[in-house]
């Protein structure tokens, strides 16, 4: 049952739908209404709304009443079982890039939800439209007397046997679905190939202009081209442009290496609010996607009113990002997501392809004229760093088993794109970095046998830097073998160029969960006598709880890592990674050995190494590194490491003029005695373990210890101590919580800076509390007092992480009970329900994260402590408490007096902090 606006205008429709088909925007759904007798009011009285669900087929009722029947479509085939003809039209399904006409997707369990919603894409366009404010102005109600399910006992397993239905039941309910018409080989998508042209005077065939939530219609005015298309935004947050009909796609694999996606807009009106535009293009119905600024393009160049401007995208580098482009199904143009009010812009001349002279950095038109070829600008000179050339060879002490499978030498004149991806954000690498990597040859290029990247001051962009990382995915991509690269490294404080490995598949999970292999990182060169070249590997546990080993070296005499090139290398095969410098081998890390019972438990740890985590579970063996790695080269600037050491902070005179990191070459081998394993094939001496083995951090082993912990009842996360198995944490920031004594004794104090951070209380390994004891009557409650407030005004924030941060719900301090934000100097109590946490989608019996802070990368110069932090029931707990308003050295709990509604609903001298109050609403 949905209803919307009743009694507005006479309305009183009661509808029931199913919704199934297509990835969104191409979702169907099918059903109709029913009306009270004699048009009664729906919102008079109670009335029973049911639904009788059975294999192949949904009933709806309204008092008893059946008023609708669906079902699932019926087709004939041919001899060989593929649909020809539809012969009732009910539900359907899309798997991959074909048609299902049978039982699903109702086959499967489903859960009931209950809401009351306000406005939005229905209720808010129809009728008057919007919301009546005054309507809301004492609430609005949904009473539920009660929900109950039954069960068919003649067949539970198809739930066939039990309609509440009298004969021909069907010839008076059934509503028709909307399964597509079956002609031979429609439930076959189509892939068109070639150069596409989405728009040009008119739209490709199978292609239509889209505004996918704002509700208007694209209109196609003539102007300077010819016919455009003109998108309008409004106050509902949306994005527009281009979407491919149902299982309509285009493969744009032919173009992959010199292809682009090029669009011209013209911005008719700006929104209402500054905003940036962004380009997106969705891959298999937004299974992949790629987003950038429009600034991110070659142009670089952001739109100007009354301006037709070309933009241009890679589409090699939009690979690199992750879509699939044997599959393009969207292409949109936008401002940010919620701030297109007021904007009405156009676009023409929307292709993927190749044009013929296609330029590498187009000059956008910046006067309206009618001439279509864009202008091309040559780039300006570059110095680059030419490597004495090095034979390819087989790596020394090997016996000549390794096997020269992928390798690139640089010898070309540009970057070769069937082997390297460019990566294009300015995400700051999720390590609070401070550069955008972009495809421009001013951050990257291949030149005298050497590939150069360029970090260097960057205008115009959402960071001070501009910087370049490449990688190997879906082109160069391995299990086991040797790694190496020839390179020099650059300098100075800030600067932090990598060599590493991450896994193609992710298998395991999310990273860190299924691996990281960092062949060299180095960060801060020759800063007060920096010299240390890294090597480590990453596993473990869901971030923040990852882990991570490995150790430095340091070039024979202390030499200088960025004076000239050299050779840096990991052979990884089963159970172990080596890591080598010119030949060096200076760290072995191995899996972790395990001892254990009969039943195959671990019961104690015999040699550390690493691990990971499979549920609540730990497991020690060659996982996670046991399937695909591919390559990555970057150049990041600043951030949580190199940022954070020697003289902290970017050196920007150290980047003024550039820092270079030059690759003289990458070259992978496989071991040709066993490539399965990569085992046989080691560059090693006898002892070498003794001299390089390197202890993993694999947490250690007591009886049932790989099993986690899960506590129960009321968790006081803090209150003079913290809880067992909880720390204060800083996520990103660097700093080390303190516990100061304050009005009530110890308490937590954070402090922020300029590193983005989050800041609270965090689970140790494998523990999480179960609250879903509390789940009815259960709050979250902390006390906290700002001593600093934040350099820049900003909003406070509450986020509670379940899972280890599979579900998070994320409020404003402001939408606590108590509704108020913080004051510098005070004291104040914020409590949030737990049952409607649960309803933004955590998990209560998995709790793992409670965190307070200013609003993302806006703590700088904020001072705030913690305490009292619990998750439970308060005896009497009050409905809205009141936050003290001034601080008050009681600490006086649960006073029976305050609870028994000795206090009204306001301050009072015998109610004191940490008292509740209680009203009757």
């Amino acid at each position: 049952m949905e209803a919307v606006n009743l009694n507005v205008g006479g309305e009183n429709r009661l509808y029931g739908t199913l919704h199934y088909g297509k990835d969104w925007p191409k979702n169907s759904h099918s059903g109709t209404d029913y009306v009270l007798p004699g048009g009664a009011d729906a919102s008079e009285g109670y009335h029973v709304y049911t639904v009788e669900w059975e294999e192949g087929e949904v009933r709806w009722y309204v008092d008893g009443v059946l008023f609708q029947t669906q079902l699932k479509s019926e087709v004939e085939r041919d001899a060989s079982g593929e649909p020809v003809s539809l012969k009732r039209k009910g539900w359907f399904h899309q798997v991959d890039n074909s048609l299902v006409y049978d039982n699903s997707p109702f086959s499967e369990r489903f859960h009931i939800l209950l809401n009351l919603a306000v406005g939005g894409g229905w209720a808010g366009t129809v009728n008057d439209k919007g919301v009546d404010s005054s309507a809301f102005a004492n609430g609005q109600f949904m009473h539920v007397d009660y929900v109950r399910v039954y069960r068919c006992t003649v067949n539970p397993a198809t739930g066939k046997g039990c309609a509440t239905v009298t004969d021909g039941y069907l010839d008076r309910t059934f509503v028709e679905g909307v399964a597509p018409v079956i002609t031979p080989g429609s439930t076959r998508g189509l892939i068109t190939t070639g150069t596409l042209v989405v728009f040009e005077s008119v739209t490709a065939l199978r292609w239509k202009a889209f505004d996918c939530c704002g509700g208007t219609t694209p209109s196609e005015p003539t102007d300077t081209y010819g016919k455009c298309v003109e998108f309008t935004g409004n106050t509902q947050p949306s994005v527009f442009g281009f979407v491919a009909d149902d299982m309509v796609y285009h493969d744009a694999t032919a173009h992959h290496d010199d292809g682009v996606v090029q669009f011209q807009m013209r911005v008719v009106q700006a929104p209402n609010v500054a905003t940036k535009w962004l380009f997106k293009i969705e891959t298999n119905n937004n299974r992949q996607a790629a987003e950038l600024d429009l600034t991110q393009s070659r142009e670089g160049v952001a739109p100007v009113v009354g301006v037709w401007q070309t933009y241009t995208f890679s589409l090699s580098d939009l690979v690199g990002m992750g879509i699939d482009h044997s599959h393009v199904s969207a292409l949109f143009v936008f401002p940010a997501w919620g701030t297109a009010d007021g904007a009405v812009f156009r676009l023409d001349n929307f292709f993927i392809g190749v044009r013929s002279g296609q330029p590498g950095v187009p000059t956008p038109p910046l006067t309206p004229t009618p001439v279509r070829t864009p202008v091309p600008v040559a780039p300006t000179p570059t110095p680059v760093s030419v490597a004495t050339p090095v034979p390819q060879q087989v790596p020394q002490g090997s016996g000549g088993r390794w096997e020269m499978v992928w390798n690139d030498e640089f010898e070309g004149t540009s970057i070769d794109s069937t082997k390297w991806n460019h990566e294009i954000n300015c995400d700051g690498g999720g390590n609070a970095e401070q550069q955008c990597y972009t495809a421009d040859a001013a951050n990257s290029w291949v030149s005298d046998g050497v590939l150069t990247l360029k970090a260097m001051p960057a205008s115009g962009m959402s960071q001070p830097y501009s910087s370049a990382r490449l990688n190997s995915k879906y082109k160069g991509d391995w299990k086991y073998g040797r790694f190496e690269a020839r390179i020099k490294l650059p300098f100075g404080q800030g600067s932090w160029p990598a060599f590493w490995m991450l896994p193609t598949d992710s298998m395991y999970g999310e990273w860190p969960k299924s691996g990281e292999i960092d062949i060299m990182e180095a960060v801060n060169l020759n800063v007060r006598g920096e010299n240390r070249l890294y090597g480590t590997l990453h596993y473990g546990k869901d971030w923040p709880k990852n882990s991570h080993s490995g150790t430095d070296y340091v070039l024979p005499g202390g030499a200088d890592a960025t004076e000239g090139y050299h050779i840096y290398a990991v052979e990884w095969e089963e159970g172990e990674v080596r890591w080598y410098v010119d030949g060096v081998l200076f760290q072995t890390q191995l899996k972790s050995e395990v001892e254990t019972d009969a039943s195959g438990e671990p019961v104690s740890l015999k040699r550390k190494g690493w691990f990971h985590r499979v549920e609540n579970s730990l497991v020690y063996d060659n996982s996670p590194f046991t399937e695909r790695f591919y390559i990555i080269l970057n150049l990041a600037v600043g951030g949580g490491w190199a940022g954070t050491v020697n003289d902290k902070g970017v050196d920007s005179s150290a980047f003024a003029n550039g820092q270079f990191m030059h690759v003289d070459y990458v070259r992978v081998y496989r071991c040709t005695v066993n490539p399965a394993t990569g085992k046989g094939c080691a560059t090693v001496t006898d002892g070498y373990l003794d001299r390089t083995f390197v202890e993993g951090v694999a947490p250690v082993i007591t009886p049932g210890s790989t099993r986690g912990l899960i506590t129960t009842g009321t968790l006081v996360v803090f209150e003079s101590v913290t809880a067992l198995r909880w720390k204060a944490f800083d996520c990103c920031g660097g700093t080390t919580p303190s516990e100061p004594t304050d009005t009530y004794g110890k308490c937590v104090e954070f402090t922020g800076n300029t590193q983005p951070s989050v800041f609270g209380f965090v689970a140790d390994d494998m523990v999480y509390h179960d609250a879903t004891a509390h789940h009815d009557d259960g709050v979250v409650q902390f006390q906290m007092r700002v001593v600093q407030a934040p350099n820049v005004a900003t909003k406070w924030l509450f986020k509670i992480e379940t899972n280890n941060n599979r579900q998070a719900a994320e409020l404003d301090l402001t939408q606590s009970r108590e509704g108020v934000a913080p004051v510098v100097g005070v004291w104040q109590t914020y409590t949030f329900s737990l049952s409607d946490l649960v309803g933004m989608g955590i998990d209560p019996s998995h709790v793992s994260a409670l965190f307070v802070f200013p609003a993302w990368g806006t703590a700088d110069g904020a001072v705030f402590r913690l305490d009292n932090f619990f998750i439970g029931v308060r005896s009497g707990q009050p409905s809205v408490p009141t936050p003290p308003l001034t601080p008050t050295p009681v600490r006086t709990r649960r006073s029976s007096t305050c609870y028994t509604k000795a206090c009204p609903y306001s301050r009072s001298s015998s109610c004191t902090m940490g008292d509740g109050v209680e009203r009757r609403v």
